[in-house]
Order: structure tokens, then sequence, then C-alpha cells
């Protein structure tokens, strides 16, 4: 005699953890998805703007002023572009306030007013004295990161449901 055995039980419970995944926790126990996924972008947001000075299309910043550069050099400043106190492209800012739910994960830039205004002349630019450069955006860096960090989450949440 044929038996049909279903394991929907096992998948059900499987399903049920992953439409909560930005919850899920990924690495540590106070960690979650949403959590990682918000690092990866500020991370990721930090080296194209900082390290390669290039906005999220990938095309470089405009050059600083003459006397903007000069200015940073007499003050004592580094010549890297949308750097100088470090407050506004620092990790605290670039992390800001998080809003994490089952299906969601988002992040308001910044800590503060004063951060959030210099994001806003260096996104938007100041005309007749700052060009636009924009770097508060989703960009390659960020998706491909994000793509592989889902995965190694999904395989562990799946693992997990396989182990009972």
């Amino acid at each position: 005699m044929a038996t049909v055995k279903s394991n929907y039980p096992e998948i059900a419970r499987g399903m049920d953890e992953l439409r909560g995944a930005f919850n899920m926790h990924s690495r540590g126990r106070y960690r979650t998805l949403g959590d990682d996924l918000l690092d990866v972008l500020a991370q990721a947001i930090f080296d194209q703007t900082v390290n390669y000075q290039r906005d999220p299309d990938n095309t470089h910043f405009r050059p600083l002023a003459p006397s903007t550069l000069a200015r940073k050099r007499r003050l004592g400043y580094p010549d890297t572009i949308g750097v100088e106190t470090g407050e506004m492209l620092s990790m605290p800012q670039l992390t800001g306030q998080r809003t994490i739910t089952p299906r969601m994960a988002s992040v308001v830039y910044g800590e503060n007013e004063s951060a959030r205004q210099k994001a806003e002349w260096f996104q938007e630019g100041r005309k007749g004295k700052q060009p636009a450069r924009r770097f508060f955006e989703i960009n390659p860096l960020f998706e491909k990161d994000m793509e592989t960090l889902i995965d190694e989450v999904l395989d562990l949440a799946v693992d997990r449901v396989a182990m009972g």
C-alpha cells in the first residue's frame, strides 16, 4: 500500500518565519535582518561618498572651489569632498533614525537637525554657492551586498526550519 506523507506543518512554520524577515534575528541575539541591511546601506553610502568621492550613479563629485580648498587647508580639514568636521558622514548620522517592521526597513538620515541641514545642502546644493552632490540613496554597491546578506539570512532561516 502506498502512503503519502506531507511536510506541510514544517513548510507553514518556515513561511511564518520568513514573513517576518526584517524582524528575523540574523547574526546576534538583538540584531535583525532590517538592522543588518541598514548597516550595509550606511557603509555603502560612506564608501561611495567618502572613499570613492562619487554619487550613487558612480559619477565623480564636482571638484571643490579653489576658495573652499584653501579654507579647508587653512583650518586643517582634509581635502575630501563632504568631510570637514566629520559630523555629516559619520556612521551615527548615516545610520540615522530607523523604522523596522516585519516587511519594511527604512531610515531617516541623521541624529540631529544640524547634521540634517548639512546633508540637505550637500545633497541638493546651494544656488551659486555649492553644487548638488547626491549621496543618501541606494546604489549598486548596496544592492550587491544586500542580496548576499538576504541570501545568508534566508539560508539560516531555512536551516532552522529544517532542524525543527
